[in-house]
């Protein structure tokens, strides 16, 4: 087995961070490993094909599946004739935001297609092509890349650069080039000075920006954020900011599981309810914002339930569901924003209900369960929760376990 007992181990404990296949024989059984590693790992984040021919066409399929890889090294492997492969491979996995094609001769076919997959495709950081001769063609491209007039390669290129807005590093480095991928690392880094310092704030144009420049500002907020935890939760709190804003805002994959665990921002209403001399009746009063979602809103669910509980009520499933006109979410929604769900999810509060409990079950997201509910013991559970449910996003399963 030409890949070393190290190498092994790494892939088998999922710790390999780094893996390069230069100047290893492999065979058709070592490419059907590494493939089968490629499609599951999560720890992989470098792949490093260099001078191994064969190995893109070898992998192409694992690493369309590969969610954890960003960095692609290809140096010397592709051609005008593999280039489609490798675009088909980048346009699957967005996750790839760094590529190595130092080496590789390209004449202008393989550098026109290229140069269209960065104008449309825009998930590129980093691109490198040192070791290549920008002047070496004037080939005539199609008009939709400056053709006809036979512009060199690194025009071409340019052109499509100026088009994408997460370029960050281009190598070799020209004065077109810095000054492009200056203008987009500066712009980035503002947003992600922006999101970090109070994510709630930003306006609906730094939303659709952040959007835009998505692999350019994790980029950065990896390199200066570092721990994986801290990137989940502010794009978790960015994502609670882009819904009250109306902007549809999707967590990449490669943080989906962590910002699952993260709680949503919650900052409470500076106005309380005093519960001291409150008359029940008084709960669904003033009628356009009740004083049961006023007490919710301003983070006094516990004195809400100790005050229901004197009083022999129970949070009915109707009064979960209550949603003041004007407000983005119903009253068990922000029970759960604040991290509440397993003191409202009783088996006082629900016995003899179970239509009640399935419909409040459903109203909130799988992850919300997950993260509130899964580390409780048996006893304070009301329903079963299936483990295999949380590992597929799916809602727990509902079934009233009755008083233990």
């Amino acid at each position: 087995m030409p890949i070393n007992p190290l190498t092994l181990k790494q892939m088998k404990d999922g710790t390999l961070g780094t893996l390069r296949l230069q100047g290893q024989p492999l065979d058709e059984r070592d490419w059907k490993m590494i493939g089968n590693f490629l499609r599951v790992t999560t720890s992989l984040k470098e792949l490093d094909l260099s001078f191994a021919h064969g190995s893109l066409e070898q992998l192409a399929d694992a690493l369309k599946q590969n969610k954890s890889v960003n960095k692609l090294s290809v140096s010397q492997i592709v051609q005008d004739h593999n280039m489609p492969l490798l675009i088909d491979i980048l346009k699957a996995n967005p996750a790839i935001t760094q590529v190595n094609l130092n080496n590789c001769y390209m004449q202008n076919l393989g550098m026109g297609m290229f140069a269209r997959f960065l104008k449309s495709h825009k998930s590129i950081t980093h691109l490198s092509f040192e070791g290549i001769n920008f002047e070496e063609m004037n080939p005539p491209f199609d008009r939709g890349m400056g053709g006809g007039s036979g512009q060199p390669k690194l025009a071409t290129l340019i052109k499509a650069l100026e088009a994408n807005p997460n370029i960050i590093e281009f190598l070799p480095e020209t004065k077109e080039t810095e000054a492009i991928c200056l203008a987009n690392r500066t712009a980035a880094e503002a947003l992600l000075t922006n999101a970090v310092a109070d994510a709630s704030v930003l306006s609906k144009t730094d939303l659709e920006s952040i959007k835009e420049r998505l692999p350019a500002f994790l980029h950065l907020a990896e390199f200066n954020l570092r721990k994986k935890d801290d990137i989940a939760q502010l794009l978790v709190n960015i994502e609670d900011t882009a819904s009250t804003a109306g902007v549809k805002f999707d967590i990449p994959a490669r943080y989906a599981a962590a910002a699952a665990s993260m709680p949503r921002p919650f900052k409470p209403a500076a106005e309380k309810v005093d519960f001291t001399n409150l008359q029940p009746i008084d709960l669904a009063k003033p009628e356009p914002a009740p004083r049961l979602y006023q007490a919710v809103e301003a983070g006094q669910v516990d004195e809400l339930l100790a005050y229901l509980k004197k009083e022999g009520m129970k949070l009915t499933v109707d009064a979960c569901f209550v949603k003041p006109e004007g407000k983005r979410e119903n009253l068990i929604e922000l029970i759960a924003r604040q991290g509440k769900l397993a003191e409202v999810m009783t088996v006082d509060n629900w016995l003899g209900d179970p239509r009640g409990l399935k419909k409040v079950t459903e109203a909130v997201p799988a992850r919300e369960w997950q993260r509130q509910l899964k580390d409780l013991p048996a006893d304070r559970l009301i329903f079963q929760v299936n483990a295999a449910s949380f590992k597929e996003a799916r809602r727990p399963k509902v079934q009233p376990a009755g008083p233990r």
